[in-house]
């Protein structure tokens, strides 16, 4: 009997991976990784507006609370050429995501020039009324503040038109 066909010796086939099969798997995860890392720092363009959208509202919020709290108005300035915000209380305006058009609706003596504007909120904690519309990529989002209450309400204009549609 050879050594090689029983006892401890016996060999029929190798455990384990070749050095070949280990670098294809390799390389088959770093063509995976190389496609998806891109992807995980950018978020989708509807999630973008939406939160930029959330941003502002909360910037709106902010200036009607720092009116309420300082007995004063306070002002929420818009350029829609450029694409920025500001809240009272805020030093440096913000910026809208690249891509974005910004439109404002307000009052006739809050439009300081042919691309700015300004939401007013008085100490009451109403306000000049008014809205801030985001576009992008064909997705559209609604920032509305009610002249009365000075409350400032998010919709989902895209979603709204896309259920129109289906019907």
């Amino acid at each position: 009997m050879h050594p090689l066909e029983h006892g401890r010796g016996q060999r029929r086939g190798a455990a384990g991976f070749t050095l070949i099969e280990l670098v294809v798997v390799l390389a088959v995860i770093a063509v995976v990784l190389a496609i998806a890392v891109p992807s995980l720092g950018r978020r989708p363009s509807r999630l973008e507006l939406i939160a930029a959208a959330r941003e502002m509202a909360a910037g709106l919020r902010a200036t009607r609370s720092i009116a309420v709290a300082t007995n004063r108005p306070q002002i929420f300035a818009v350029d829609t050429e450029q694409a920025l915000y500001r809240p009272a209380g805020v030093a440096a305006p913000r910026a809208l995501p690249r891509g974005t058009t910004l439109l404002l609706q307000t009052a006739a003596e809050e439009i300081a020039g042919r691309t700015t504007g300004a939401i007013r909120f008085l100490p009451d904690g109403s306000s000049t009324g008014g809205g801030v519309t985001l576009m992008r990529d064909g997705r559209t989002v609604q920032i509305l503040v009610d002249w009365l209450t000075g409350s400032v309400s998010l919709h989902d204009r895209t979603q709204t038109a896309a259920a129109a549609r289906r019907r």
